[in-house]
């Protein structure tokens, strides 16, 4: 008889932290403080020392960001939600805002893009043989309490390179509007 409430309580606790109620880690319903990244490579075959980069960023409020301060342009994602969650003056705030609504459908979308396994960007068979800026855009989601970033979109050697998936090239679209839109 003593093991009933032992046996309800587990149960309650077990529904409690897949509500949320108790978390135990990151789902995917959570939005992480960067939501969206696109950075810029300026030099992709130089010196590190002379690479010059620039990031810019949604934040999970619909705040637009950007850094062109390298140590960050070249961190991994997780430790740059980091420095960014610490408040760094070398992230600039600035005028481009969006819908936190909007936001939130976009991030579904990614975390829908990150389930699946034949999501890809369509590369073509042959880049032209010229050096030039990289640009990638990327979502960040949590899949099973890891941090997923999603790369939907890139220009690399001046061809600029979508995705196989419909709701991705959407996704770069409503990116592109939504920087504009200020």
């Amino acid at each position: 008889m003593k093991k009933i409430p032992a046996l309800l309580l587990a149960a309650v606790m077990l529904c409690g932290c897949k509500a949320g109620a108790f978390p135990l880690e990151k789902n995917s319903a959570e939005m992480p403080e960067i939501v969206f990244v696109c950075e810029t490579n300026y030099c992709r075959d130089s010196d590190e020392d002379e690479a010059a980069y620039l990031m810019t960023l949604w934040d999970k409020n619909g705040s637009y960001y950007r850094t062109d301060y390298a140590p960050f342009c070249t961190l991994p994602f997780d430790r740059l939600i980091e420095e960014f969650s610490s408040g760094d003056e070398h992230f600039t705030k600035l005028p481009q805002t969006c819908e936190i609504s909007e936001l939130k459908e976009q991030y579904k979308t990614i975390c829908a893009l990150a389930k699946k396994d034949d999501f890809a960007l369509d590369y073509p068979e042959m880049l032209p043989d010229v050096e030039a800026a990289t640009t990638s855009w990327y979502g960040l989601c949590y899949i099973d309490g890891e941090l997923c970033p999603v790369m939907f979109r890139q220009n690399t050697q001046m061809t600029d390179i979508g995705a196989n998936n419909k709701r991705a090239n959407e996704l770069y679209e409503w990116y592109r509007n939504a920087v504009k839109a200020e």
